[in-house]
């Protein structure tokens, strides 16, 4: 209302979903994966990249290539004490079944 037309809700993703993001070639060794696996956190303020949360390292980053899992949540059913392994191990195998 304050700009006279509609926001665009086309490039909303789900927070909390389970996805990877790529890595950079200069930042890999031959052997080390593609990509990372990490969780949606939200949006960049100004600019078009994603705020994600690594599984494995904990650490925040920037990121603008991902592939989403909108229906995937790591964090559904975990309580704060279980073992991340566990968590991703369950990630492997539902990513697996597809």
């Amino acid at each position: 209302m304050l700009y006279d037309f509609l926001p665009a809700y086309l490039n909303l993703k789900v927070f909390g979903s389970l996805c990877f993001a790529s890595t950079f070639e200069n930042q890999r060794t031959k052997l080390d994966p593609r990509a990372k696996m990490c969780i949606f956190l939200g949006y960049e303020n100004g600019i078009k990249d994603y705020v994600l949360l690594d599984l494995k390292s904990r650490e925040i980053f920037i990121s603008r290539n991902i592939v989403l899992y909108k229906s995937i949540f790591p964090y559904k059913n975990s309580t704060c004490h279980s073992d991340d392994n566990s968590i991703i191990s369950a990630i492997n195998q539902i990513l697996l079944s597809f």
